[in-house]
């Protein structure tokens, strides 16, 4: 079993019946920089952020999570 953790970003784009591949072609970039986005550690470009939260219509906190922010070594052992 895979110990792989899906991201709060992709857990919203399933939620709203999207793929990344949808998204980034609703945003005209291209998809290697949604595929980014869904990695827990990708630093967040803030223009591409908000271009998501408007086309979304959410807020940055319903896609990313503060732990994601983090690096590995500094993450709360669960």
């Amino acid at each position: 079993m895979s110990n792989f953790r899906r991201s709060k970003f992709q857990d919203f784009l399933a939620k709203k019946g999207l793929t990344q591949t949808t998204l980034a072609k609703e945003l005209n970039i291209n998809g290697a920089q949604i595929s980014l986005f869904a990695k827990p550690y990708h630093n967040w470009n803030k223009v591409m952020l908000k271009k998501m939260c408007v086309f979304l219509k959410c807020t940055p906190n319903d896609i990313i999570e503060y732990e994601d922010w983090l690096p590995p070594a500094t993450k709360k052992k669960s």
